[in-house]
């Protein structure tokens, strides 16, 4: 049986944004898979391993820990589809062929892909305080 989890990894620096990651286990091995997102840790829920939106969030906060949530979503649909056809073929696997499988899939879209990637660390360097590239 597979077992796939979203855990949130804080920063060793007080006040930083930490680190959402997946967790896959199979027979008792276990990988990580980096999301590249980052969270502030009282955006995290460690009772449901869900991102919280906090009241007090900004618009383009909010918006941005949305774009996260169904980022993860998607992704652990993709994962456990996955583990669930490898459980289907009949033949053993491992974590690792989850992972490459996992990875070989979310690098098939392509342009689309690298652009919705783009646009959430976009998103995410401006709410950390872009400035303007115009220098008066």
């Amino acid at each position: 049986m597979t077992t796939i989890r979203v855990k949130f990894r804080s920063s060793t620096v007080n006040g930083k944004e930490g680190t959402l990651y997946y967790q896959v286990s199979h027979n008792r091995t276990v990988r990580k898979i980096s999301t590249g997102h980052k969270i502030m840790p009282d955006e995290w829920d460690n009772t449901h391993d869900r991102i919280f939106i906090p009241t007090d969030s900004g618009n383009k906060r909010c918006r941005y820990l949305q774009s996260i949530n169904r980022q993860v979503d998607d992704d652990i649909a993709k994962l456990k589809s996955i583990a669930s056809g490898l459980e289907n073929r009949g033949k053993d696997y491992d974590t690792d062929e989850i992972i490459a499988l996992f990875r070989t899939s979310s690098d098939s879209t392509g342009f689309l892909s690298f652009s919705n990637k783009l646009i959430v660390r976009f998103s995410a360097f401006c709410m950390t305080g872009c400035r303007s590239a115009d220098p008066s």
